[in-house]
């Protein structure tokens, strides 16, 4: 496997030779709105983990009446492009992109590679199979799922909800073995 150097900003003194760059999008969903947020994680030669708040992009529901399981597809549509963005823009290699959503309905539309989708669903359910496959979508538990605050906002007051925003969800300390299990 190809090491490659980091940036300054992210190399403590005593971090190694990057050996495993990761991308995580996460993206939730409210009846105001919808978003994603991306992290990136970096294990070095030593095993050590390094986290970096990457991006997050929040958009308002629409007015017109939409279902929360087509806007899970609409916030899930946005990590896919905060992926392509994120890609063009870093000057090094990601080995892998996972995405994690707390919707099993996203899940089943992005698995289900048949063609019976009314058009706004099969419209979405399209581009992100342009640009990604079913295999790096996971499950996420709600509550530790950092996009909440993407798409329901949080006050000054809730310090327990910015820390996961800021710092990412505690199980990708983890090895993947460790990781939220797969609904069946």
């Amino acid at each position: 496997m190809r090491t490659i150097s980091v940036p300054r900003c992210f190399k403590p003194p005593e971090f190694g030779m990057v050996v495993n760059v990761q991308l995580h999008h996460f993206s939730d969903v409210s009846e105001y709105g919808y978003g994603a947020v991306s992290y990136l994680r970096i294990v070095d030669d030593k095993g050590a983990l390094h986290f970096s708040f990457v991006l997050h992009k929040s958009c308002i529901t629409s007015l017109k009446v939409v279902s929360i399981p087509c806007l899970e597809l609409a916030a899930a549509l946005v990590a896919v492009k905060l992926n392509c963005l994120i890609r063009n823009e870093l000057e090094y290699p990601i080995h892998d992109t996972i995405y994690w959503t707390d919707s099993t309905v996203v899940l089943q539309y992005i698995c289900n590679k048949s063609r019976g989708f009314h058009t706004f669903v099969g419209n979405r359910v399209t581009t992100t199979h342009d640009e990604s496959t079913p295999r790096p979508w996971r499950h996420v538990d709600t509550f530790a799922n950092p996009a909440d605050i993407a798409s329901r906002g949080a006050k000054g007051s809730e310090l327990h909800k910015l820390e996961l925003w800021l710092h990412n969800p505690k199980f990708l300390w983890k090895d993947k073995e460790n990781w939220p299990e797969q609904p069946s």
